[in-house]
């Protein structure tokens, strides 16, 4: 892969307070790559009080490739679903 052609790009909501970025590129060897930016809050809460500690927040980017944009958004879908369940929204970035 030497470039990428284009990006689709997604707001995913899981929850009322959990809000994460997705997108699907085909780069210039027609490969189609989805992925998710997500994150989990670990160790308590994610703003300090003053004199408390604060969480940490783990970022990851999950991602499937495959030779078309649905196979490879239909998988990251099934990764989605088992990770975070079957209530959620994907919407297309304005």
């Amino acid at each position: 892969m030497n470039s990428i052609r284009w990006v689709n790009r997604y707001d995913l909501f899981v929850s009322n307070d959990k809000h994460f970025k997705v997108f699907v590129s085909e780069d210039d060897s027609g490969q189609f790559h989805a992925g998710c930016l997500w994150y989990e809050l670990k160790g308590g809460r994610l703003l300090a009080a003053p004199g408390q500690p604060g969480g940490f927040v783990h970022f990851a980017l999950e991602t499937r490739v495959d030779t078309s944009e649905k196979a490879a958004l239909d998988h990251l879908l099934q990764w989605i679903t088992e990770k975070f369940g079957s209530a959620y929204r994907l919407v297309p970035e304005e």
